[in-house]
């Protein structure tokens, strides 16, 4: 509120002055509706704790999720539901988890990191669906590598954490030949001999005639910062200047104001230039292309930020009235005007204008249009770090037998020193012997402030707040100006382009969508009375538990069921249409596939830095100043046997063979232990069915979408006409036979998703027979892939895992490793109860997906009925995800250790409060 009264204040100052009141009503008008902006579409944050840095398979990985307004750092009290969703380095969906969130923006949750889940890099990622409006970059998103133990990820020989790095295994990831459904994830690495250089104009654009700095960043073709130099040349090839990388790789230089169009080269490497040149040319890199304009400079200094604005030739004679503006997140913070002429223009925006963190300059318009924008580091001041809460974080011991009680107290106040009570925390701590991988995240601050206002992966964002100086200043400067993230323009902010929230405010679990009549132009339902029933589905079975509604669609064939329970779990679910009480053949599109395009990987994202235990955060005493006495008054339970007990054998009826057909020889988990790369059949089938596409889909059509080409909406959604498109174009070629489908030479190349995996492993006549099992029973050898999946039905199948070789490149040793001794296999697998999901006229079936069920971390006692055991070799000794504050701002924790000797602790800590505090500590 002071900044807006400041900038009202100013704007009143200068309407007194000799400037034409119509054009500085027009500026502040797009100035207010741009201030208004958040009010009518707001945006939010998320950050995930998770309860360790690196995992091994088998492994359950705990999470606590926390929820703020972007506006104002405040637990959101917008959406209600939260996906969270795991992602391998391909792109395939692992896991997607759906978590109501409470009264504090809080939820938690745990994934199993079982199979499907082998060794290797996953994404962890968050998002609300109202976040989803605003692409991928607004959701969080973390890497974390997946071990396996052993040179052969098949034999887990030795004990888990008694493992060091060169015992652990993680594959190398894959390239990918093209984005597809079967692997949506985009991959951009080259070789690591090429240079990758990318300018970065201040205020966004080159200007023609100005002087200017560019920011760069110069890396690998796998995205490792380099530290070559750059030249700069003018067009005719004279050297204008040399410039060398400051901080990963980034770094600026300034441009004369006479500066032709030149180029930069990096030594003798070659280059990523965006146009297909030949020889030596690929060494120069031209440099952006000035265009008339205006250029934008600032420096922000103890009283404030320096602006400078300078207007390209063609401009400058114009005296055109600008508005200057600064936002810090949505929130409004400065307001200025300025008249553009032959000289450069000099202001001041003053410190009390601005807020701490990220902060955007932003020169504009009297129509709206944004004509240059500056992103910059405002150290934090008092006002901010009343919001840090400061914690003093205790243990009874600082070193620990094995099976011992370990106690963690944690005492939090505010800046004043106050008690900070009604804290909800979550508190991570793990066995410092077990840490594979450095576990400092920068925590809440460090991703709220920073890391959720910019692009891409940033390196260990913690590092950016050791300490308020000039170096971390041009480090954070740097940072911002190369992978400064924008969630919205000025533009869209003040109106002059329209903003459409695509997806809603999500406050109960929604099941939206559409019907459409039952033909192929998609001609919407109007007016139908459509029901829904719903059982809880659960291992195979149903349960008691049930969900229903009934409404009816709308002009355009559209429906909503939003729910007023919240059901839990898995829900086979029954869609009943009927028109003037008689069923209908119709086709049910359902509005559940918004996941957000999916980032690329880069190889710093996959370093593996290790864990140094003898690192002690900036801040944070030695654990030997952290000490409390403790005394044990856990309760001992003694089990007492009086008496004898007589053992007796009693004769049992035999009741025949157990198992069936679908569990024979270890069901789906004998096909996903020998292959990394599988097709969850029912998810897609679904997917199919979910555009409103016609039911009588074969399973190669299944393969043919898996294997088209992706294209994105402007929301960074998969565009399902594309996907339709395809299906359209496979119903129409049903006449070929398979064999001629899948072998003939014009789909060689083609985004097939068998050909993907067996593309090296068949030619026409074919080089290698690939074996087909049937719920693990041997059925066929065949020469073509094809031929053998057209025995296939969607209706009825599960999944299908794809074994090349299974021989994949150690990310640790570089060792080529085998994953199994099976080689060009396909496993199919059935599922068990396909005829409940069959559709008939009138019905439709889709499993539908509530709040995921509860898990409690498991911590054994040993005072009770636990007994010690050496195979108690946890990693994560406690996770407690809701521990709160009490009146004194204390909240404790006690568990048991693990079976290591000398064992010494590693406690994170991560809360808010219903004010906006920050609780962080390492």
């Amino acid at each position: 509120m002071r900044n807006l009264l400041f900038a009202v204040m100013l704007l009143l100052a200068l309407v007194g002055k000799a400037q034409p009141t119509s054009d500085v009503e027009a500026l502040f008008a797009k100035f207010k509706a741009a201030a208004r902006f958040d009010y009518d579409f707001p945006r939010e944050k998320v950050y995930l704790h998770l309860d360790n840095s690196a995992y091994l398979e088998g492994d359950t990985l705990w999470y606590k999720a926390y929820v703020v307004r972007a506006s104002s750092l405040k637990p959101t009290t917008l959406s209600r539901v939260l996906y969270v969703e795991l992602n391998d380095a391909d792109g395939q969906q692992m896991c997607k988890q759906l978590l109501k969130l409470d009264s504090m923006g809080t939820a938690d949750g745990a994934m199993s990191l079982a199979m499907p889940v082998h060794a290797g890099y996953y994404e962890i990622r968050a998002y609300t669906r109202e976040m989803v409006n605003w692409g991928e970059a607004a959701c969080y998103s973390r890497v974390i590598p997946v071990f396996a133990v052993g040179t052969n990820p098949q034999k887990k020989s030795v004990a888990p954490a008694q493992a060091d790095i060169t015992q652990l295994y993680i594959p190398s990831i894959e390239r990918n030949t093209h984005l597809s459904l079967a692997c949506p994830r985009p991959y951009s690495m080259t070789k690591s001999d090429d240079r990758m250089l990318t300018f970065y104009p201040e205020g966004g654009n080159r200007i023609s005639g100005v002087g200017q700095r560019l920011a760069f960043k110069l890396t690998d073709g796998r995205g490792n910062p380099v530290d070559d130099t750059i030249s700069v040349y003018h067009a005719d090839g004279s050297l204008a200047l040399t410039a060398q990388p400051e901080h990963e790789g980034m770094g600026d230089f300034h441009l004369p104001a006479g500066f032709d169009n030149g180029y930069a080269t990096v030594g003798g490497h070659h280059l990523n230039v965006q146009r297909k040149v030949k020889g030596d040319e690929r060494k120069q890199l031209p440099l952006p292309d000035a265009v008339q304009g205006y250029a934008l400079t600032a420096d922000v200094t103890a009283e404030g930020v320096d602006v400078v604005v300078t207007a390209s030739d063609s401009l400058a004679r114009l005296d055109n009235l600008l508005g200057l503006a600064v936002f810090n997140r949505e929130n409004v913070c400065y307001f200025d005007t300025l008249t553009m002429g032959v000289e450069p223009v000099e202001l001041l925006v003053p410190q009390r204008a601005l807020r701490g963190g990220v902060n955007r300059l932003e020169l504009f318009g009297a129509d709206g249009r944004s004509l240059a924008n500056r992103l910059f580091w405002v150290p934090l001041d008092h006002a901010d770090t009343l919001r840090m809460a400061t914690l003093d974080v205790r243990q009874n011991a600082a070193e620990y037998d094995p099976f011992s009680p370990a106690v963690v107290t944690i005492k939090a106040v505010d800046a004043n020193k106050r008690p900070v009570s009604g804290a909800m925390m979550s508190v991570a701590v793990r066995d410092e012997q077990g840490n594979i991988t450095q576990t400092a995240d920068g925590g809440m601050a460090a991703n709220l402030l920073l890391a959720s206002e910019v692009r891409g992966y940033i390196n260990r964002p913690d590092l950016y707040f050791v300490r308020n100086d000039a170096a971390h200043r041009r480090m954070l400067d740097l940072l911002l100006r190369v992978q400064g993230w924008q969630a919205n323009t000025f533009d869209v902010m003040c109106g002059r382009d329209t903003f459409k929230l695509r997806q809603p405010i999500e406050d109960k679990l929604i099941v939206r969508g559409t019907v459409y009549r039952d033909n192929n132009k998609r001609e919407p339902y109007a007016g139908v009375s459509l029901d829904l029933r719903g059982y809880r589905y659960a291992g195979n079975a149903l349960t008691g538990e049930g969900i229903e509604g009934a409404t009816v669609t709308d002009a355009q064939g559209r429906f909503a069921f939003e729910s007023n329970v919240d059901f839990v779990g898995e829900y086979l679910t029954q869609f009943s249409l009927r028109e003037n009480n008689k069923r209908r053949w119709s086709r049910l599109a359902i509005d559940r596939w918004f996941e957000p395009r999916l980032r690329p990987l880069f190889a710093p994202q996959m370093n593996l830095p290790l864990y140094q235990p003898t690192q002690v955060p900036a801040g944070v005493p030695p654990v030997e100043d952290r000490l409390f006495e403790w005394k044990d008054t856990l309760q001992r339970v003694v089990v007492n046997i009086s008496g004898t007990a007589e053992v007796v054998a009693r004769a049992r009826k035999y009741k025949g063979f157990t198992g069936n057909r679908y569990t024979y020889g270890g069901g789906e988990r004998n096909g996903l232990s020998k292959t990394q790369h599988y097709i969850n059949v029912q998810k897609t089938w679904e997917h199919i069915k979910d555009l409103g596409y016609d039911s009588k889909v074969e399973f190669v059509d299944v393969l043919r979408l898996l294997g088209t080409d992706l294209e994105y909406d402007r929301y960074g959604l998969v565009d399902d006409t594309r996907l339709l498109d395809e299906l359209d174009n496979a119903q129409r070629e049903k006449g070929q036979s398979a064999e001629n489908f899948w072998a003939s030479a014009d789909r060689k190349g083609d985004a097939s998703y068998a050909d993907n995996w067996f593309s090296g492993s068949y030619e026409n006549n074919g080089s290698h027979v690939i074996f087909v099992y049937i719920n693990n029973c041997y059925v066929d050898t065949a020469r073509n892939i094809g031929s053998a999946l057209m025995r296939v039905d969607c209706e009825n199948t599960k999944s299908v895992a794809f074994v090349e070789d299974n021989k994949r490149e150690s990310a640790i040793t570089g060792d080529e490793v085998r994953g199994s001794w099976v080689r060009y296999a396909v496993y199919i697998y059935e599922m068990p109860d396909a005829y409940r999901t069959n559709n008939k006229k009138g019905r439709e079936y889709r499993h539908i997906q509530g709040f995921s069920p509860a898990t409690k971390f498991y911590s054994p006692n040993y005072r009770k009925f636990d007994l010690p055991s050496e195979r108690d070799v946890r990693r994560t000794l406690m996770w407690a995800p809701r521990v709160c504050s009490d009146a004194q701002g204390s909240a404790s924790v006690v568990f048991f250790t693990n079976s290591h000797n000398g064992q010494t602790l590693d406690v994170s800590v991560r809360g808010i409060t219903a004010d906006g505090k920050f609780i962080s500590w390492n």
